[in-house]
């Protein structure tokens, strides 16, 4: 399983864009390697509410540094079975990708791992949708990082990331 993600992250880093399909099953491979890594600590589920989702193309490997961060920064800190969801819908003629965690929060995980420096993982993707959107002809690729809090302590992340689903 692990040999085919790789093939798979290396025939997908050889394209721009590839479906929404494919990513997908890219993604659900990955997230099933992760919770084996560690040790079945989390729980994840992907909801795709898209009907005609084979077509859409997607730039790679955007959402999966979004899920990595979830699990490495969030819930692998926690001291229960966490719970990761990738919610995929279609809205307003773009694809949105909601990322939900309930681990700790990104304050707390500042506090247990201070860094003074931005996520290398994250400059670079923020780096990449600045070429996808003048690629795609100045279509607007968004990301938004929300904290998640109930009864005001944080009780995880939320990440939502937008794409034309227009793309070629």
């Amino acid at each position: 399983e692990f040999a085919g993600l790789m093939r798979q992250n290396l025939e997908n880093s050889l394209v721009p864009y590839i479906t929404l399909a494919e990513e997908l099953q890219f993604l659900e491979t990955y997230l099933r390697l992760e919770r084996t890594r560690f040790n079945n600590s989390f729980d994840f589920e992907i909801i795709l509410d898209i009907e005609e989702y084979q077509d859409i193309m997607v730039p790679p490997m955007i959402i999966q540094p979004y899920l990595e961060n979830a699990i490495v920064h969030g819930l692998r800190k926690v001291n229960r079975v966490g719970k990761l969801t990738l919610l995929v819908k279609e809205q307003d003629n773009r694809v949105h990708c909601i990322i939900t965690d309930n681990g700790i929060g990104r304050k707390q995980a500042e506090k247990i791992n201070p860094t003074k420096h931005k996520s290398v993982a994250m400059s670079n993707i923020e780096a990449r949708l600045e070429l996808v959107n003048l690629d795609a002809k100045m279509k607007e690729f968004k990301v938004e990082v929300e904290d998640i809090y109930e009864d005001k302590k944080p009780t995880g992340t939320s990440v939502l990331l937008c794409f034309p689903n227009d793309l070629h």
